[in-house]
């Protein structure tokens, strides 16, 4: 007789944990769903004509495409009742920016965002890095002799907006790339609000090929996020927030920017900074780039299966110097002495351009 009993209670007890591994299983599938669901609205393309929707699939940027997402922007804001999502409104407010003798408002997250809170609390994020790319902006435009308006600044990785409208209030043109649904969201906001702002929001990322993958976010810490490929991405639990994204190649806008006058690129990407720069080498290579910033964090390059020691290398092959201080300080640093280094403010120069 126990043994009978203590047989059933066993068999009761799998049915419950299986019963839970199924419902715990149904929580992520519907956070997934919910998270597709609050955006779904956001990308309302019937009304764009097929051909406009096959240039955009076109692997090669160019002008037309440009001001196709510039008139995806005038469209948010022209007809935002269509595009607004209350839910995603529910999250963001209002913030006043206050820098370096310059206000202006963009919209910031409400909570569970560390730029966000920076910006509320002090008018700013990341105040140092700021003035670097400033100065290293201001630096370019005037040793080429050329008009602030004809001068580009790149944000890959460009989060809610920070970099790019700081820069675009200053007057230079900007291509501010952000894969994030929820950031794009935000993005454009930012330019309803500030429509004086030369910018263009394309909502892409970078690898060394055209691929699909995924973006992860922390709901701890909301507008980051982390490429996931070729990874089980069920691990990621009710905590974050998982959304697919296609990749392509820098070098897809090559031939668009080979004629422009490209101060600064900025990379954001948590640790994919190296597929996006070899997927953009012949850009990097044969244009030099004056300045490039990110932020180097090798735990993160590490996770990303990133040889770190030959991701630097191919820009010093490059005539390329490398300092934590600023752009324009000529105080260099090593490979070896950077390799020594975690979560520090990385500035890389093209050498030659400061003789």
């Amino acid at each position: 007789m126990i043994f009978v009993v203590n047989i059933t209670f066993i068999l009761i007890n799998i049915g419950i944990n299986n019963r839970k591994i199924n419902n715990y299983r149904k929580e992520i599938n519907y956070k997934i769903n919910n998270f597709e669901n609050i955006l779904k609205n956001y990308y309302k393309f019937d009304n764009i004509h097929d051909k406009e929707q096959d240039m955009i699939k076109n692997e090669e940027f160019n002008d037309n495409i440009k001001k196709y997402y510039e008139q995806i922007q005038t469209n948010f804001c022209s007809n935002s009742y269509d595009f607004i999502n209350k839910e995603i409104e529910n999250l963001i407010e209002e913030a006043l920016v206050n820098f370096n003798n310059l206000t202006y408002n963009i919209f910031v997250y409400k909570e569970n965002d560390i730029i966000s809170k920076s910006i509320k609390n002090n008018g700013v994020w990341n105040e140092n890095v700021t003035y670097n790319l400033i100065s290293s902006m201001d630096y370019f435009t005037k040793k080429k002799n050329l008009s602030i308006e004809s001068v580009y600044f790149i944000d890959i990785g460009a989060n809610i907006g920070w970099y790019s409208f700081y820069l675009g209030y200053l007057g230079y043109q900007i291509l501010s790339f952000e894969p994030s649904k929820f950031n794009n969201y935000i993005l454009k906001k930012n330019f309803c609000l500030n429509r004086n702002v030369n910018i263009t929001i394309i909502n892409k990322s970078f690898s060394i090929q055209k691929k699909n993958c995924f973006l992860v976010h922390k709901v701890v810490n909301i507008s980051d996020s982390a490429v996931i490929c070729n990874k089980n991405i069920s691990i990621y639990n009710k905590k974050y927030y998982i959304e697919e994204i296609t990749l392509t190649k820098l070098n897809t806008y090559i031939s668009f920017l080979s004629n422009k006058n490209i101060g600064l690129i900025a990379f954001d990407l948590n640790g994919a900074e190296e597929k996006a720069i070899i997927g953009g080498q012949a850009l990097i290579v044969k244009y030099h780039i004056p300045f490039i910033y990110m932020k180097f964090m090798p735990k993160l390059l590490e996770n990303q299966s990133t040889n770190i020691k030959k991701f630097l290398g191919f820009f010093e092959s490059n005539n390329y110097k490398f300092s934590i201080v600023n752009f324009l300080s000529k105080k260099y640093i090593s490979i070896n002495e950077l390799l020594k280094k975690d979560g520090v403010n990385l500035y890389i120069i093209y050498s030659d351009f400061l003789k």
